[in-house]
């Protein structure tokens, strides 16, 4: 099976949110079989509703929201694996990865940060995160960052581990102090969360 790494671009953005669309229904019928409802989930209208309530909410936020896609795909420092379909007739997004250059940054004049990585195995991630590590050195970078918290994919910890072994990656103990200059995200939170308990309590 033919497998393509390339650099995305801005037409890119709808791959990313289908990609993204579909994971998430993936992760939804998890949820649904695991619910305590006494009826089947799929006749359950509560726990559908609920699911898919929480899911519209996670997009508000979400890495890959389309303010965010719009930012970081024409800086081109974001790639997209690739492989064909079943019938290899076209190349279908199987994992994509987000980062952007930082100058002058904790004494480093260059460091890329890495926003966000997406899919659907770790073998995609190593993949990915393999390829930024490359360009980096290609373009004369002095290191690249990123956190577990912005890596979303299907893998186990042993999974993990050996990534972060072949990668030579380690862990990096920064003293930074956080400080909020805007009350919107807690707003913005706040809100959400008031629509959701109205929104149960109508169902109720």
């Amino acid at each position: 099976m033919k497998q393509e790494m390339r650099i995305l671009q801005i037409q890119d953005l709808d791959l990313i949110c289908q990609f993204e669309e579909a994971k998430s229904l993936k992760f939804q019928r998890g949820l649904e079989t695991k619910t305590a409802s006494p009826l089947p989930a799929q006749q359950d209208p509560l726990c559908l509703a609920r699911i898919q309530m929480e899911w519209e909410m996670a997009k508000w936020t979400a890495p890959w929201r389309q303010e965010a896609l719009r930012h970081y795909l024409p800086l081109g420092w974001s790639f997209g694996a690739f492989s064909e379909d079943v019938e290899g007739k076209k190349l279908s997004l199987q994992g994509y990865i987000l980062a952007q250059p930082l100058l002058f940054f904790q004494t480093q004049t260059q460091t890329l940060w890495v926003e966000h990585v997406s899919g659907s195995s770790s073998y995609i991630l190593k993949s990915l995160l393999e390829t930024v590590v490359r360009w980096s050195r290609d373009k004369h970078l002095q290191r690249v960052l990123f956190s577990t918290a912005n890596i979303f994919y299907d893998a186990n910890r042993e999974e993990w581990d050996d990534i972060i072994q072949t990668l030579n990656a380690r862990l990096s103990v920064e003293n930074l102090y956080e400080i909020k200059t805007t009350k919107m995200g807690q707003a913005l939170r706040s809100h959400l969360e008031n629509t959701s308990k109205q929104f149960l309590s109508k169902k109720d």
